[in-house]
């Protein structure tokens, strides 16, 4: 029943009325599946009257199954994980500097495995409490790059016809595996967040509008603490039936207690997806930041200027699926240009994901 593709879901919507065929679905169908065809019908409903029924529908499926499992494992293959800066050399007012792995970039292979748990209580029709918790761990050859990861969140979720609004809030935590440079090298913290977004859709425009602050606590690195901002807008419309371009513009602003690490940056970026077969779908992106820092950077009579540009492709073909899920595979190439020799870098990073769900 996994299988089923979305032309018979549209099928059948045009057999069966709205409402009969939307709870069919539930019973007959995958859980899963039939809740994002709800969720995608109260999105896109004629009136405001189907649109309520379509959220009843939807309040009853979560009330019958409030509990989600995920899962998710990644290959993670990096031209250089280590992200060893270009230059060899650090050029300051007190002399020249070796620099540690500069220009010695090392390729490798990491693995990442993660598991998550929702649970979902509808509030009203219209409004969602999900809480969900992530635990997930991140291994490379190199015992300073591995770590643990885990996340609990609480959001709301309101759905209205053509509009979506999100609220919440996150803890989250990362405890790096202890390096041959001891404890004090690893960036492990805490991260305390509040989340916001609402998206909109202005015919075969949507727009989305999100936002997020978070206070990060360092472990044993004190001088790194303090508040992070970021506030993004992105656009997506529907192209020839099988494309969606996307675009969209973010600010941030990070203020830790180290003041020549203040900082503040804007981003841009458009991407593209095209479904080329029934099962294969590929696409592109396009990035790039530009982050300039508050005040002179230690041992130097200027302050850090960073350009990043990255480039990425991504594919997917339902057709192959292992376990029941359909891997992703992505590379993004990333420029990180920056006028302090400690942080210019580049790399290819790839990806191939395999996301799973109960």
């Amino acid at each position: 029943m996994r299988r089923i593709n979305q032309f018979i879901f549209s099928v059948l919507l045009c057999v069966f009325g709205a409402m009969a065929q939307a709870q069919g679905l539930a019973v007959e169908f995958s859980h899963r599946r039939s809740e994002g065809l709800l969720a995608h019908l109260i999105r896109t409903a004629r009136t405001q009257e189907l649109a309520a029924q379509y959220a009843a529908a939807l309040a009853k499926a979560q009330r019958k199954r409030p509990f989600q499992l995920q899962g998710t494992f990644s290959l993670l293959p990096s031209t250089n994980v280590n992200r060893a800066p270009t230059a060899k050399t650090f050029s300051t007012l007190a002399g020249d500097f070796e620099i540690n792995d500069g220009g010695d970039n090392r390729s490798g292979l990491g693995l990442s495995l993660g598991v998550g748990a929702t649970y979902r209580r509808p509030i009203s029709n219209a409004q969602t409490l999900q809480i969900t918790g992530q635990i997930g761990r991140t291994h490379y050859d190199d015992e300073v790059l591995r770590y643990w990861s885990g996340q609990l969140g609480a959001e709301v979720i309101d759905r209205q016809r053509q509009r979506t609004f999100r609220y919440g809030t996150a803890i989250s935590r990362t405890k790096y595996d202890a390096g041959s440079n001891g404890p004090s090298s690893r960036p492990d913290a805490w991260r305390y967040a509040l989340t916001a977004s609402q998206s909109q859709d202005f015919g075969a425009l949507r727009q989305t509008v999100g936002g997020q602050v978070e206070y990060r606590n360092y472990v044993t690195q004190d001088a790194r603490d303090g508040p992070f901002a970021t506030v993004e807008i992105d656009w997506s419309m529907a192209i020839g039936g099988r494309g969606q371009f996307r675009w969209g513009l973010g600010i941030e602003r990070h203020v830790p207690k180290l003041a020549y690490q203040r900082n503040l940056a804007i981003s841009a970026q458009i991407g593209y997806g095209h479904k080329v077969t029934g099962s294969l779908r590929v696409g592109a992106t396009l990035a790039a930041t530009v982050r300039r820092y508050d005040t002179e950077f230690a041992t130097l009579d200027f302050a850090r200027a960073d350009d990043v540009f990255e480039m990425g492709v991504f594919a997917s073909d339902t057709r192959i699926r292992i376990a029941g899920a359909v891997p992703t595979l992505s590379c993004n190439y990333t420029d990180h240009g920056s006028n302090v020799a400690l942080y210019a870098t580049s790399y290819t990073d790839c990806s191939v994901r395999f996301s799973f769900s109960f």
